[in-house]
């Protein structure tokens, strides 16, 4: 189990102190880069820069062995959540926690 990286609003200044600790005794860490928002929806190209933002300042403040782990909540659909994935994929996440709900309708076509 990671900790938890900081929340807003003390990140960046706070969160990268915190980070630099945080490196010292811990292996990873595990947060929400984004704001509170209803489920299965669009991600903002703001939201998504902001993410991205906290996930490099956190991947230079830790260094390049340091395992970063977000949680979105299944909040994004399956659109959003390839966007997020691909805007943070320099970042080198250790994992995308709870991607987006998928609903099957027709469960038996896909048991094969």
């Amino acid at each position: 189990m990671f900790p938890a990286c900081p929340r807003k609003p003390s990140f960046p200044e706070k969160g990268i102190e915190f980070i630099k600790k945080l490196r010292k005794r811990e292996t990873g860490c595990k947060f929400d880069p984004f704001k509170t928002t209803p489920f299965n929806r669009e991600v903002t190209q703001a939201a998504t820069r902001n993410a991205v933002a906290q996930i490099r300042a956190i991947r230079e403040a830790a260094g390049p062995d340091f395992d970063i782990a977000i949680d979105v909540h299944s909040r994004w659909n399956i659109n959003s959540t390839l966007q997020i994935i691909r805007a943070l994929e320099r970042c080198r996440l250790f994992f995308y926690e709870e991607g987006p709900v998928v609903r099957v309708r027709n469960g038996p076509v896909f048991a094969d």
